[in-house]
């Protein structure tokens, strides 16, 4: 066998070991949902004074109904739901922002009345993070914007299930 078909050979050998490493017989190689943040629970409250409450740990949903009793339902996310979820929670570096969120007032924003107030629980198998905020100032802060769309996207899924489609809307307002 000449040089040139033995180094050939040899790179074609150390091509297939190296793709060959780390994949272990019989194990299966993780698929890509499989490898990212899973949620094991989601208490989230929203709006004037964070009284819609969905809580994926109890499966209900309590809607603030303003002059009346508030109203809870039974709700159970899916678990595409809850990935989609997960995937924003990573996406914004949810479990990066303090206890207490306070949106920087950079001098242009006013304060908003009525306004929101946020209460984000999340459970993962590392932990639970908790996350409070006032969505009180009107500014461009891209954190804020980043807790927002978090905010906007549970509130999407929750609005969008048939258990919050039967609920009778609140009477009264908030002015």
């Amino acid at each position: 066998m000449n040089l040139r078909a033995l180094v050939v050979a040899a790179t074609l050998a150390a091509l297939t070991l190296a793709g060959c490493a780390g994949q272990g017989g019989d194990e299966p190689s993780p698929s890509p949902t499989a490898t990212g943040l899973t949620l094991e629970g989601l208490v989230f409250a929203f709006g004037p004074g964070a009284k819609n409450v969905l809580d994926t740990t109890r499966g209900t949903f309590t809607k603030d109904m303003i002059l009346a009793s508030p109203l809870t339902v039974p709700m159970t996310l899916s678990d595409e739901e809850m990935a989609r979820i997960a995937a924003k929670v990573d996406e914004i570096d949810f479990f990066s922002y303090p206890e207490s969120f306070v949106t920087p007032d950079d001098g242009r924003g006013g304060w908003g009345f009525p306004h929101s107030t946020y209460v984000f629980r999340i459970t993962t198998r590392e932990g639970t993070k908790v996350v409070e905020w006032e969505d009180a100032l009107f500014n461009d802060d891209a954190r804020a914007a980043r807790l927002r769309s978090l905010a906007r996207l549970i509130e999407g899924i929750i609005m969008a299930r048939p258990e919050y489609e039967r609920l009778p809307p609140p009477e009264g307002g908030y002015g």
